[in-house]
Formats: structure tokens, sequence, C-alpha cells
């Protein structure tokens, strides 16, 4: 007897931990509905929102609420303006997954957020589609705000292969503080004068860009500020206001948050159309700039007070209207007024841009630069007869007033600086965004030594297992 009723409760206990179970899962369907789904997590809710909510209901326990959507466009009230979160999910963990090709269409209407995200201890959106969104773009409510809000009290979040097109908004994803990933996402032909992206890291824990593809955006494609470390991203053809692809400020990271292997290609801005930071100290490891253009300064990347390092990267192609193709350094960090400390560009090639006045391939002006084995070749000025690969104003590196750099070529200046305007060249690039095999040329020379030192080895080793035999 006393057996059968240890079995019975352990049957019992196991039946609740199913239900529990069950409960902990709601699913999305275009033939759902939302009345039956509201008091039976089993059937599908015809909204979004719908299944949102009933897993914010829940009280069965759950550590882990899922809502799974089902392929299909989902319009109109239900699937549009989403929030998730709020003093009723009690800081519960979110994870929002598709199965097939789910699209969210906003249909172009106005104040149409796709998500707000609030009050979560976690969420991860995988695999949604979210396109035709509208919300306006210089009113004092929604300004700098987007598309997809995560406000500060949202503690992690991981949006992972979504993809964000053909939108409107003052910013379409809008990161304000908190950390989390975007990973293997996509934002393309969308509109966005305070940035497609706007991420804002926190002091202690940074923010993931990896995988992720911004193209063909009309406002700066990401605005990064704090700890936000981007690896692996791909930022072509967006048009800026006044950065162009990205603008790091107040980005401080460690070596071991470097970005790495990054291509920023063919963007356009005002100042810096590949890159424009300000009081930053990032690490770039293995990143290309090229074929940036139409910036007055820094065609390629535009440096403020930074003490940034620039390692086995390549700065080819890009063009400036005014001065620095290549890049335009200028200032020095406010710590480090009275010491050497800037920028440095190790094993880094600066190679085939063009400024209309000074600075081919870079202008320094009163900052602090440091060039080891990366050679600044192949710049050319637009208009006149000067040729400068780079040109020196005010200090450079270490003394005022005197242009003295780590290589003789930073102090070719041009005697006079030609009266022009410039017409940016509009015709298409007919490069494919890879990596110049012409740039490799100095770590192909380092590639060939390690093989040859390595089949010797074999060699080596060999014959003196056969004099043992």
């Amino acid at each position: 007897m006393k057996n059968l009723l240890l079995s019975s409760l352990f049957l019992l206990a196991l039946m609740v931990s199913f239900n529990q179970a069950q409960n902990c899962q709601w699913t999305v369907s275009t033939t759902g509905n939302d009345t039956s789904c509201a008091t039976n997590a089993t059937l599908p809710c015809a909204t979004i929102q719908k299944a949102l909510d009933a897993a914010c209901a829940d009280s069965s326990g759950c550590v882990t609420k899922a809502v799974t959507i089902n392929a299909g466009n989902y319009l109109g009230t239900g699937n549009t303006n989403l929030t998730i979160g709020g003093t009723t999910c009690g800081g519960a963990t979110f994870t929002i997954t598709t199965t097939g090709n789910v699209m969210i269409d906003a249909q172009r209407q106005n104040t149409s957020f796709f998500f707000i995200v609030n009050k979560l201890a976690a969420l991860t959106i995988n695999g949604l589609t979210f396109s035709n969104a509208s919300i306006p773009t210089n009113t004092s409510v929604a300004i700098q705000k987007g598309l997809a809000i995560i406000t500060p009290d949202a503690a992690s979040v991981t949006i992972q292969n979504c993809y964000f097109v053909n939108s409107t908004g003052p910013s379409i994803l809008y990161w304000p503080a908190g950390s989390g990933s975007l990973l293997g996402s996509r934002f393309e032909y969308n509109v966005a004068p305070s940035g497609v992206a706007f991420i804002n890291g926190t002091a202690a824990l940074a923010t993931l860009v990896s995988g992720a593809r911004f193209a063909f955006n009309n406002g700066t494609a990401l605005v990064a500020s704090q700890r936000v470390v981007v690896k692996s991203s791909v930022f072509d053809s967006n048009k800026g206001n006044a950065q162009g692809a990205i603008f790091a400020n107040a980005v401080v990271l460690n070596a071991d948050n470097a970005w790495t292997d990054n291509i920023i290609t063919k963007n356009q801005g005002v100042s810096g159309a590949g890159l424009n930071e300000i009081d930053s100290k990032i690490t770039y490891i293995n990143c290309s700039f090229t074929e940036n253009w139409n910036a007055a300064y820094g065609g390629g990347v535009f440096l403020g007070r930074s003490q940034s390092s620039f390692i086995e990267s390549y700065i080819e192609g890009n063009k400036a209207s005014q001065n620095g193709g290549g890049l335009y350094i200028t200032g020095v960090a406010a710590s480090k007024a009275n010491t050497t400390d800037g920028v440095s560009l190790i094993r880094t090639i600066v190679i085939l841009n063009k400024a209309g006045m000074l600075g081919g391939g870079l202008y320094c002006s009163s900052a602090n630069a440091d060039l080891i084995s990366s050679p600044v070749v192949g710049n050319t000025l637009l208009v006149g007869t000067n040729t400068s690969d780079s040109y020196c104003r005010g200090f450079c590196n270490t003394k005022a007033s005197v242009c003295l750099c780590t290589q003789t070529t930073l102090c070719n200046n041009p005697t006079t600086i030609p009266d022009t305007t410039f017409t940016p060249d509009t015709t298409p690039a007919t490069s494919d965004n890879r990596m110049h095999v012409a740039n490799q040329a100095p770590f192909a020379v380092l590639a060939v030594v390690l093989t040859v030192t390595t089949i010797l080895s074999i060699l080596i080793c060999g014959v003196r297992r056969a004099n043992k035999i």
C-alpha cells in the first residue's frame, strides 16, 4: 500500500511537471484563434501580441517562456506595436522563434513599432523579418528611438538571424543601454537619420555585433558608444548624413574586445565615410576600408582624439573631397595630452586613396600617430600637380609646430593648396569587396617563409626516423 501511494505521488508530480512544461510553449499561426489560445496554451493564437500576453500571464512557474511563430505574413493590430515584458512578466526569460519564413509587415503605418522590450531577465528573438514600418523622424517624442526598442531594464537580449528591411524611423534598432548580442542579422534599404542601429553598451558588459550586414541604408549604419564590439560584419553602400557607415563615440575597449574581420566598403558620408571615431580606443584587426567616398575629411576613416590601433588592416581606394583620402587624424585624447600615445598603424597598408586638397593617403593634424611597418603608398590628389601620400599640420607625434613623424614620407607637405571644387565619382565600383591581393604581399612573404620552414622540419624529422630504423 505504501509503495502504491509513493508511485501515485510520483506520477502526479510527473503530470504536474508535464503540464508546466506544456504551458511554457505558446504558438502563433495565421489560422489560430486568440480567444481559445488564451485559456489553452496547446492551441495557436492568431496574433503575436496575444501569445506574448498569454505567456506573461502564465503562473505555472516556467523558467523560460517560448513563443513559436509559424510561417506566414503577420499584419495589422496585434502584430505591430508589440510589447514584451512589463510588470506582469516579473523578470521572465523569453524566446521567440519561427518555423519557416515569418514576416511582420507594418504596412507603412505611422507609429508602428515592431517591439518594445522591457523588464525581462533575458530575451532571444530568432529568425524574424521586420518590414515596412514607419514612425516620424523629426518629432521630440520619437527622436533617436526606433522600430525595435530595447529599454535599459531589459537585462540581456539576443537578436539572431533577423532581417530589418524597408522601414523608416529615427533608428530601426534602438538599444540605449544593457548588454546582449546582435548576431547574423541584416539591415537593408532602411531610412534612419539617427542611425540604423543605435547601440549604447554599458561600462561593465559589452554588446556584441557579429556576422551582421548593413547595406543600402539611408543613414549611418551603426551608431555605437561605450562598450560595443563588432566582428565579421559587412557595411556596404550606406549613405550617412554626417558620418557614413559607422560612428563610434566614446567606445573604449581593451585589446581582448577587438573589432575583427569587418568589411566597410562603398559607403558615403561627410566626415569619415567608412568610420568616424571620436574619443575612442578600439583595436581593429584584419578590417578593410575600401572605396568609401564623398567625405570632406577622411574618405575611409576619421579619427578624433583617438587612441585606436589598426593591425593588419587595409585602407584602400577611398576618396575625400578635401583632406585625408584614406585617414584623417586630429586631436589628442585629454588623458594623453602630454604623451605621445595616440593612433597606431601596425602592418596596415594605406594605398590608392585620393584627396581633393591634402593628404591623399593620410592627413595628420595636431595629433599623435605611430606607423609601424605600415606603408602609405600610391595615394594621390584629385587635382593639381601636387602628389601627396601624407601631410602633417601643426605637430604629428611628439613636438608642437614640428612635423615629426615615424616615417619621413609624412613630411611631404605641398607648398600650395589647390582651390577646387570636388565632384564625386559616382561610377559603380567593379571590384568584389574582397581585400586587395596586392595589399597582402608583405604578409604573403611571411606565409611562404613559414611554409618552407615547416616543410624542412618535416623532412628533417623523416630523415632522423629513418636513421633510427
